[in-house]
C-alpha cells in the first residue's frame, strides 16, 4: 500500500502536526510506502527526525493565489501518478479541496480521506469531499453532521495516539508545580491559570507556576503575571516538555476551545494528574472526577476551587494520575491509532477492487 499524507504547516507544537508526523511513523513501522507532503515554511528539522519521504509544494492555505492553486493540482497528479498513491490522506480542508478538485479533473484513481483535527463551521459547501472523513472526536463528529449534514456512516471516529515513554517520574509533595504547557494563543486560555492562581496562592503558599510554548501570547501573559503579582516561570519551548511534565504536580489545560487534547495525553502518559476545561473532546479523555477534574470553560474561579481541591486531598493527585495514565494505554496509544487507519484505508482499496 501507497499513502501520500498532504499536511501545511507542520511544527513543533501543533498537534495536528504531531499527528501527522506519528501516523507516518507508524504507517512506516507496518512496511507501508508513505510519502508526505508539505510546503516550504514547515519545520523540515522536525520531519527529517522521523525519516519520511518529503516533497515541498505550495500548499500554505496562508499563501493561497491562482498561481499556487494551479501549481499544487498538477503537483498532486504528478506525484500522485509517480508514486502510484494508493490512498491521498490530507490534514486541512485547503488540502483536500486540492485533492478532491486532482482527482476531478484529471480522473485519478487514488481513494481520498481527511482527517478533521479542529472544530469549524465555515466554507460547507467545499469542504469534506473525501471518500472518508476521520473526526478526532465525538465532539468532531456531530459538529461535523450538524453543520456540514455529514452523513454517518461516512464519518468515523479514531483519537490521536502517542507513544507512551518508558520512564516515569514519581509525585515531588516538597514543591507544588502548575504546569501548563502548548501554543501560546488566545483559544488555550493559558491566562486562565494565572486569573485562579492569584486567587491560590495566599491560601497554600509557595507555588510554581510554569508556562512553557511559544506563540503570540508569551509577552501578554507576562505582563499579566505582573499585575497579579504572580511568580511565572515562561519559557519557550518547540516540542513536548517532557522534562517538565515529570516534574509537575499538576497539569492544568485550560483550552477556550478544543478539538481533541492531545496535551492531556501527553501529561497522563507520565501518569500526572490533569485538571481540564470542560470543553469539545476533552471530557472523551478526562472522566471527571475518576481520572482528572473538570473546570467550566473560562472560569478562573472553578478552576481555583478544583485545584485547592486537589492540594487538600493530595493522595487524588496521584490516584488520578494513575487512572488517567491507564486510560491512556488502553484507547490512546499510537498502535491502536494505527491499526484503526489501516482498517479505513483496507476498507477503501477493497471496495475500490470491486
Amino acid at each position: 500500500m501507497k499513502v501520500g499524507i498532504f499536511c501545511p504547516n507542520i511544527r513543533p507544537v501543533c498537534g495536528r502536526s504531531k499527528a501527522i508526523l506519528l501516523l507516518a511513523k507508524g504507517l512506516n513501522k507496518h512496511c507501508i510506502h508513505v510519502y508526505l507532503f508539505t510546503n516550504k515554511e514547515s519545520d523540515f528539522s522536525l520531519i527529517n527526525q522521523y525519516g519520511i519521504k518529503l516533497k515541498v509544494i505550495p500548499i500554505n492555505p496562508l499563501s493561497k493565489s491562482i498561481y499556487n492553486f494551479n501549481k499544487s493540482i498538477l503537483l498532486i497528479k504528478k506525484y500522485a501518478t509517480y508514486y502510484e498513491l494508493d490512498v491521498v490522506h490530507t490534514h486541512h480542508r485547503y488540502v483536500e479541496f486540492l485533492a478532491f478538485i486532482t482527482k476531478k479533473v484529471f480522473g485519478l484513481n487514488y481513494k481520498s480521506v481527511t482527517t478533521v483535527h479542529s472544530l469549524v463551521t465555515d466554507r460547507r459547501f467545499i469542504s469534506f469531499k473525501s471518500d472518508k472523513v476521520i473526526a478526532v472526536s465525538n465532539f468532531i463528529k456531530e459538529n461535523l453532521i450538524k453543520n456540514y449534514n455529514l452523513q454517518k456512516n461516512r464519518i468515523s471516529v479514531i483519537p490521536t495516539g502517542i507513544e507512551i515513554p518508558s520512564e516515569l517520574s514519581e509525585l515531588k509533595s516538597n514543591e507544588i508545580v502548575l504546569l501548563g504547557f502548548g501554543r501560546f494563543e488566545h483559544e488555550k486560555g493559558f491566562d486562565i491559570i494565572l486569573k485562579a492562581v492569584e486567587n491560590l496562592k495566599p491560601i497554600v503558599g509557595r507555588i510554581v507556576v510554569k508556562l512553557v510554548g511559544e506563540g503570540s501570547q508569551g509577552k501578554y501573559y507576562h505582563n499579566l503575571s505582573k499585575i497579579l503579582n504572580i511568580d511565572v516561570e515562561i519559557n519557550i519551548n518547540y516540542g513536548t516538555p517532557w522534562d517538565e511534565i515529570k516534574k509537575a504536580t499538576i497539569v492544568v489545560v485550560p483550552s477556550r476551545i478544543e478539538a481533541f487534547g492531545l496535551s492531556i495525553l501527553e501529561a497522563g502518559a507520565m501518569g500526572k494528574c490533569v485538571v481540564a476545561s470542560n470543553v469539545g473532546g476533552i471530557p472523551e479523555i478526562i472522566d471527571n472526577e475518576i481520572n482528572g477534574l473538570l473546570f467550566e470553560r473560562e472560569s478562573e474561579e472553578d478552576l481555583f476551587y478544583k485545584l485547592k481541591y486537589l492540594l487538600d486531598n493530595r493522595s487524588l493527585i496521584e490516584e488520578y494520575g494513575k487512572k488517567l495514565k491507564t486510560k491512556i494505554e488502553e484507547y490512546f496509544i499510537l498502535g491502536r491509532m494505527i491499526d484503526l487507519y489501516l482498517k479505513e484505508y483496507q476498507k477503501l482499496l477493497a471496495y475500490k477492487s470491486l
